[in-house]
């Protein structure tokens, strides 16, 4: 009896230089779905929701690697947060780095499983949308001189729903895949 031994192949999608560009990518296009709020000075963007499927199918480290190239470059100038705009002073870059952890909570639990309780997956989306406005909230506060009360009506009230939607949408996606 022969015995075949078979090369295995990665396609190009299935590099890490690739992943973290993807991730990157997704994180840019995601962020140019751009919703204004008359009453906060942060937008209503989809960039929660890329961060957080970040973490389910790059799992934690590769998820948070790609947020963490994403806020670099974004920090250096590169025009890639929501409506193309770039830098550290931008009101909303402590979001950005809130998408780190973000990556990270959902990645961690994606790679800990067999097959996904849709309930848990749920919570654990909604406590990495929640990690996102802590970081995200106080450097809001920095940038603008708005006080804590001020800042959780502009920074967080606003985006539950919507958070709560993109919740739904990763818990699904966790369900899905198995790792």
């Amino acid at each position: 009896m022969t015995t075949v031994a078979l090369a295995r192949t990665k396609t190009v999608f299935q590099s890490i230089p690739a992943q973290m560009l993807s991730g990157v990518l997704a994180l840019t296009l995601l962020s140019q779905v751009v919703i204004p709020l008359p009453f906060s000075p942060v937008p209503l963007t989809l960039s929660t929701l890329a961060a957080m499927l970040l973490g389910v199918y790059l799992g934690p480290i590769r998820g948070m690697a790609a947020a963490v190239l994403y806020a670099a470059a974004a920090a250096v100038g590169a025009p890639i947060l929501a409506g193309f705009t770039a830098g550290v002073m931008v009101v909303s870059f402590g979001y950005v780095i809130g998408y780190i952890v973000a990556a990270g909570i959902v990645g961690v639990y994606a790679s800990r499983l067999g097959k996904a309780n849709p309930l848990i997956a749920f919570f654990v989306a909604g406590a990495a949308s929640l990690s996102v406005y802590i970081p995200g909230v106080i450097w809001m506060m920095l940038a603008t001189g708005m006080d804590l009360r001020t800042g959780i009506a502009a920074g967080v009230v606003p985006f539950l729903i919507g958070d709560a939607l993109k919740s739904i949408v990763v818990a699904g996606a966790l369900t899905m895949v198995r790792r």
